[in-house]
């Protein structure tokens, strides 16, 4: 994956972020379900953004500045902004990405398939996680 990113990131000139430290994504994987892609997307990078799409960090307490609009507060249905209207929706899925105002992408922990919402509807991919990255970055480069 970080060869993928690195390419991503010279295509569509973002900035990769420094990977997550171990104990981060460690203690991540403690409070929520992170399925195995993403742990490995964090230890590449701790989160993304290009535009309106952002994959968010993951909480690190020695960056708190940086990363306190995290991953973890994204899956928290008590402060995230996905979550409040239909938090049921989200059942059995790790939210992992904002695509625009109040759509967001998950991925399903029972199979890692990925999925995004458009106006309220959830809606599955056939898209591995770099797949849906990349489709993404193209659509804000196209937008």
């Amino acid at each position: 994956m970080k060869n993928e990113l690195r390419q991503l990131s010279e295509r569509h000139g973002f900035t990769l972020s420094p990977p997550a430290p171990a104990d981060v994504i460690a203690h991540a994987q403690s409070e929520f379900v992170l399925p195995h892609a993403l742990c490995e997307l964090f230890g590449v990078a701790n989160g993304l953004q290009h535009e309106w799409f952002r994959i968010p960090p993951l909480h690190d307490p020695n960056l708190s500045k940086r990363t306190w609009d995290s991953l973890q507060r994204m899956n928290d249905p008590e402060k995230s902004k996905f979550l409040r209207s239909h938090p049921e929706a989200f059942n059995g899925f790790t939210l992992f990405a904002e695509l625009s105002g109040s759509d967001c992408a998950a991925i399903r922990t029972e199979d890692g398939s990925i999925w995004f919402s458009q106006d309220g509807v959830l809606n599955e991919t056939s898209m591995s996680l770099i797949e849906f990255i990349e489709t993404c970055l193209r659509e804000v480069d196209e937008l």
